[in-house]
């Protein structure tokens, strides 16, 4: 037989054999994940090779897709409680537990900060940047912004291993994940996204890449203060316990009143006794009122942003939402109303940029199927139109021929 008859048969068989592999044989294991380390909670993600689905991975001891993005120590034996538990114990323990630390990481020490009242445990200047400093923390645990997101990011890490090895026979092949992409807030310096690597070094993991919340939250979508307890006039600074008590009964109620039309809420004055307390019933209404001043605000960085852009709020086509504050109905129905159209809300908004710095992992490792990944252009007022095209180029070309010394 003849080489000219032998080819076409070689590439049909070739074919057919690719075929049987993609569909017969099990898909890699997630080789890198997708984590959002947010102000409030955090997430990890899984991206599935083969399927293209992204899984969001439960927290291994609470079960639930995502944790509270707070650290702590307990006063009694120095134990670091990470998510639920350290939320927990909050109001019963408040100088020695770290919530939005977030908010502190990479940024230059400032008093005006460090002197918030609604933060119950003490901030000072740690060589000109934020530090905390905890009765209990004798071994400098938590004594930074960096520390703390470590903690919530080794959990995070801890939790998808565990997925992953209930998911594999042989405890040899399981594969850990090391290696990840993770989002940071549009309006991060430099100095804070460095410092969000520095977290996720402290926490055993290798950033390949950071995505933006927002550029990760349309990938997921596949497109490329609390006030309501204010009416309460005692001194909140004379008592942290109390403090923190308040901070989770107006989150309770603020969720609460995003299902609900009316809601009751009773906060114990004294931790030690339950007939002191205060008591209150709150309606959407009221609520919305309490914080007119807050729904308005929201409306100016769209509109810089739409102004910016140099485009109409009609000419958007799809709006997505992010964070837990967005299942809020009046931000909902203010954003309806300046688009002209509802926001998409097919993905959990506390989930949504975890899954799509997911998508964003699965490409990076090769995942299968091929899908185009994210290119951010830094805005430039400086840059003409044919320069912010040839830098287009230049980010896809480097997207779609990446260093393949690199092992995923």
């Amino acid at each position: 037989m003849s080489l000219t008859h032998i080819l076409p048969i070689v590439g049909a068989a070739v074919v057919v054999i690719s075929y049987l592999v993609a569909t017969h044989l099990p898909p890699p294991k997630p080789k890198i994940a997708g984590i959002d380390l947010g102000t409030t909670y955090s997430c990890i993600a899984l991206y599935h090779a083969g399927s293209g689905e992204v899984e969001v991975v439960p927290d291994s001891v609470s079960k639930r897709l995502t944790i509270p993005s707070v650290a702590a120590i307990e006063a009694k034996n120095g134990t670091v409680l990470v998510g639920s538990e350290a939320k927990a114990q909050a109001t019963l323990n408040p100088a020695n537990t770290v919530y939005e630390a977030k908010r502190f990481i990479g940024r230059s020490f400032s008093v005006e900060h460090a002197n918030e009242e609604r933060f119950p445990f003490t901030i000072f200047n740690r060589s000109g940047s934020f530090g905390f400093r905890l009765p209990a923390d004798q071994h400098h645990v938590l004594d930074s912004p960096e520390k703390v997101g470590a903690q919530i990011l080794t959990r995070l890490k801890q939790s998808a291993e565990a997925l992953l090895a209930t998911k594999v026979t042989y405890v040899l092949l399981i594969a850990t994940s090391s290696r990840c992409v993770m989002a940071v807030p549009a309006e991060f310096t430099e100095a804070q996204r460095n410092a969000t690597k520095d977290a996720a070094a402290l926490a055993g993991l290798e950033v390949l890449r950071l995505l933006t919340e927002p550029t990760a939250a349309a990938m997921a979508y596949g497109l490329h203060e609390q006030q309501a307890l204010s009416r309460y006039n005692g001194t909140m600074q004379d008592s942290p316990e109390l403090q923190q008590r308040l901070r989770v009964a107006a989150e309770e109620l603020k969720v609460c009143l995003s299902d609900k039309l009316q809601c009751d809420v009773r906060v114990a004055l004294d931790a030690g006794t339950s007939d002191a307390a205060f008591e209150a019933s709150l309606t959407r209404s009221e609520f919305e009122a309490i914080n007119a001043e807050i729904f308005e605000r929201m409306r100016q960085p769209v509109l810089e942003a739409l102004s910016k852009a140099g485009v109409p709020a009609q000419g958007i086509h799809e709006v997505v939402l992010v964070g837990g504050s967005t299942r809020v109905p009046k931000v909902r129905a203010t954003l309806t109303e300046m688009f002209g159209k509802p926001p998409h809300t097919s993905i959990d908004p506390d989930q949504a940029v975890a899954v799509g710095v997911a998508v964003q992992a699965g490409i990076l490792a090769g995942a299968w199927p091929l899908t185009v990944s994210a290119i951010e252009i830094p805005f430039s007022a400086d840059l003409s139109a044919d320069e912010l095209a040839e830098l287009a180029d230049e980010e896809m070309y480097d997207e779609l021929n990446p260093d393949t010394d690199q092992d995923l």
